[in-house]
């Protein structure tokens, strides 16, 4: 008895230190299951939040490969990671591409929704209207992604809206009190 609870007490202290934040505990989660599609896109999230969007986009990549091989494909997980894709994409300003991806997993998946940016992408490509409404409708389910509402405020700044560009803004900058683009742009 002793021998087996000692046995279960060092799995368990190993173990503790998978849970110590998201990032270790999905670190973690893809070491012990390299084919799950769902992991690697909770990874690669986790990667954007510390800041390393080369690391996420290789997990998204890899979600994407994995998702087609299991049978059957894990389509919502291909979609998740191909919206994940986009928004790295449109980060480095590669508004076509990010589009492509974003448009990509909508074809493959049901994803929710197609985030800011697929709007942002748009608006680059110079279809203002549609990155418009598309900013409009996704700031209706999140109304808390300081991405989007940023690029509401600068849409309402170029129409001449200067309350709602400023409240748009002011919210973004108190959901991340240390984001320089709505910051610059207020």
């Amino acid at each position: 008895l002793a021998l087996v609870s000692g046995f279960y007490f060092v799995q368990t202290y190993k173990r503790n230190f998978a849970w110590k934040d998201e990032f270790a505990l999905f670190s973690s989660a893809v070491a012990e299951s390299p084919q799950s599609a769902q992991m690697r896109t909770s990874l690669a999230q986790s990667y954007l939040q510390k800041g390393m969007p080369v690391e996420a986009e290789r997990q998204y990549l890899e979600a994407i490969r994995v998702g087609w091989e299991r049978n059957p494909a894990d389509k919502e997980q291909i979609a998740n990671a191909y919206g994940g894709l986009g928004g790295i994409y449109v980060g480095r300003g590669e508004y076509q591409k990010g589009l492509d991806a974003v448009e990509t997993g909508l074809k493959i998946g049901n994803f929710e929704m197609k985030g800011s940016a697929y709007g942002i992408a748009l608006l680059h490509l110079g279809r203002i209207d549609e990155g418009a409404q598309a900013l409009y409708q996704y700031h209706q389910s999140n109304p808390n992604d300081e991405i989007a509402l940023d690029a509401l405020g600068v849409i309402a700044l170029s129409r001449r809206e200067y309350d709602k560009a400023v409240q748009y803004l002011q919210r973004a900058v108190k959901i991340v009190p240390d984001f320089g683009s709505a910051r610059n742009n207020l």
